[in-house]
């Protein structure tokens, strides 16, 4: 059974789904589930404010990818970007194995369960510019605000 509930970041109010001792859900959109605050949820609402707060640029959340298998590959390939780090669609594409698939890179990104934890905001069009972002520009711009304002203080 999986198990919701809410957290109230600077973006709005995110749903964050477990199940099993693992993280399997971040998103906007309400979550079906038992609404529970179990120790793996509470993990992620610390960890997701020490992010926002600046204390936080990796995540240690035992996670669970649903995706289909090439999803997968993708969602673990951004997994690896760095904090304030960016990587293009074709990047993401070659560094899987199927230089050719940018824009399926692009569509698995567009059902990335885990919002933030898997920072498909850190994967950018070839020409540096922003691209889409299923949550909004808006979004995905202050996203990559954040951690380049807190990359600058780190250096």
């Amino acid at each position: 059974m999986k198990n919701t509930f809410e957290f109230e970041s600077p973006m709005g109010r995110l749903y964050i789904g477990e199940e099993s001792g693992f993280l399997t859900d971040i998103s906007f959109e309400k979550i079906v589930g038992e609404r529970r605050k179990t120790e793996v949820i509470s993990k992620t609402i610390q960890e997701l404010n020490e992010y926002f707060n600046n204390g936080r640029t990796e995540f240690d959340i035992p996670i669970k990818l649903n995706g289909t298998d090439f999803q997968n590959k993708v969602y673990e390939c951004i997994y690896k970007t760095g904090y304030g780090d960016t990587t293009s669609y074709g990047e993401v594409a070659r560094a899987i194995g199927s230089p050719r698939a940018y824009r399926a890179v692009g569509n698995a990104l567009n059902k990335n369960p885990i919002l933030i934890v898997i920072p498909c905001h850190r994967v950018v069009k070839s020409s540096g510019e922003v691209g889409g972002f299923r949550e909004g520009l808006k979004n995905k711009n202050f996203l990559l605000e954040l951690e380049r304002k807190n990359n600058d203080k780190t250096i």
